[in-house]
């Protein structure tokens, strides 16, 4: 499969974490700081939003569900103690997720403005949402040096579609251990803000573990062990617009070898499910693969 598989994306995300992080030297305020929320698109289970500040800032940002009465009544009712209860909650995560490092050993591990807040402007797609639902997106200043809020409460509500934005397909290309995926709309341009994922699996292994079903694959590929707790991987796995990977990490592919490519929406949970089915004949191979012509039709 390919190197997102989850072993290697914890360890990738060990070495980001660990080893980059907000330049801890960066100019910022703590007063007069503004915080401006625009959404720029949304579909059945995402909302992509832009965060602007007036001046240079750290800030903390995350979406509620309207559903969530107790948080949302006293985010409206006492935005302070509603932002002092973010930031502890953004802090106790943060304490546990930096003990299991330093208890595997880790001696370099990022601090909690670098791995817990935002600086300068950010795109941030809000990704696993609930069709037709009502959303607050919220974000506020700050002081790194304190990790206590300041300012005031900057809230935006949003609501999910009902109906998919864009009408979406894939075609795919293979050209010796290269891969292609594009994500395309009705018209064949390239659709490059709706979430989706990806792999390719050797056709043996395709049957003995997953019968064939790209559903079970795909699931048992996000979310782990079905034996074990889920863990939802879609926004770390999630890829957008054109997307390119090889086999140079795997090692799966050999001459004569019989793969599938699974690709599919993640816009309203795990759809549009693609497969297409190829040989590899080593570095001369090449493919282009066509849908409505090369995938293969559900039984």
């Amino acid at each position: 499969m390919r190197k997102s598989y989850i072993i290697l994306y914890l360890a990738s995300l060990l070495t980001v974490l660990c080893l980059t992080s907000c330049d801890p030297d960066a100019k910022y305020y703590t007063k007069k700081v503004s915080i401006k929320i625009e959404q720029k698109r949304k579909s059945l289970s995402y909302v992509e939003a832009e965060f602007t500040t007036n001046k240079e800032a750290y800030y903390y940002m995350n979406i509620l569900p309207d559903s969530n009465t107790e948080y949302v009544n006293l985010m409206r009712k006492n935005p302070k103690q509603f932002m002092s209860l973010m930031i502890d909650s953004a802090y106790v995560e943060y304490v546990e997720w930096r003990y299991s490092f330093l208890k595997s050993g880790v001696t370099t591990v990022a601090d909690f403005a670098s791995h817990s807040l935002r600086y300068g402007p950010v795109k941030k797609f809000f990704q696993d949402l609930k069709e037709g639902a009502k959303y607050h997106i919220f974000a506020f200043a700050v002081d790194p040096s304190s990790n206590k809020p300041i300012g005031d409460l900057y809230t935006l509500e949003v609501e999910t579609l009902t109906h998919q934005a864009v009408n979406i397909h894939f075609n795919a290309r293979v050209s010796g251990n290269w891969f292609y995926i594009y994500p395309l709309d009705e018209k064949g341009k390239v659709i490059d803000y709706s979430p989706y994922v990806w792999s390719y699996i050797d056709e043996q292994m395709f049957e003995e573990m997953y019968q064939k079903d790209p559903n079970k694959f795909l699931k048992r590929w996000i979310y782990g062990n079905e034996d074990e707790e889920p863990i939802d991987l879609t926004a770390n796995f999630a890829s957008m617009g054109i997307d390119v990977d090889n086999d140079n990490d795997e090692h799966i592919l050999e001459k004569g070898m019989i793969c599938y490519i699974i690709i599919a929406s993640l816009d309203g949970g795990i759809n549009k499910v693609t497969e297409y089915k190829f040989t590899y004949n080593g570095p001369k191979t090449e493919y282009e693969l066509i849908y409505g012509r090369d995938d293969i039709k559900p039984w």
